[in-house]
């Protein structure tokens, strides 16, 4: 093996939750009794991008990770709206973790969900940790029609992935 390759040094674990009509691919690391670290990822990615970070907690932590619409999850719809999220978090959560508030940490789209959560059940979230969660630009209301249309025709093409040649480059590429 090459010395770039990458060799997870935690064992990540997986489970499937079916909440909402969501079944959800659910990762996890560490011990089941350790303090909870929950994540949540941003758009395109995967839960278990999360391995880097396992990596280096999960002695000392139980990570959960869930495939936040993409990965493993299957979704019932192919759209899915900020609200669907909310609930689906707050279902997540109260299987997780019904007994305690949970640290929450989200990455881009996964801190926009997670802020918005936050701000709405603060007594199911003991800390949370934003990392590039801009939120949404500002932007003039009469601006919408044009923005939706925008949107719909983005849609049609579907979105553009990056592409790798092996697991070895991409897993360079993430960290």
């Amino acid at each position: 093996a090459n010395s770039e390759d990458y060799q997870p040094a935690a064992n990540r674990r997986t489970r499937l939750l079916h909440i909402r009509g969501v079944s959800y691919c659910i990762n996890e690391w560490g011990t089941d009794g350790a303090p909870l670290l929950f994540y949540l990822h941003g758009w395109a990615d995967t839960g278990s991008t999360f391995q880097f970070v396992a990596d280096a907690l999960s002695a000392d932590w139980h990570v959960i990770a869930p495939d936040w619409g993409f990965g493993r999850t299957v979704h019932r719809s192919p759209a899915y709206w900020f609200p669907d999220y909310l609930a689906d978090l707050h279902e997540l959560l109260q299987t997780c973790s019904p007994d305690r508030p949970v640290r929450l940490v989200g990455h881009s789209k996964g801190a926009n969900v997670g802020s918005l959560y936050a701000g709405t059940m603060p007594e199911r979230v003991a800390a949370f940790v934003n990392i590039e969660g801009f939120g949404l630009t500002d932007s003039d209301p009469n601006d919408a029609p044009r923005r939706y249309r925008d949107w719909i025709e983005a849609g049609q093409d579907g979105p553009v992935f990056s592409e790798y040649a092996d697991f070895t480059t991409l897993a360079r590429r993430i960290r």
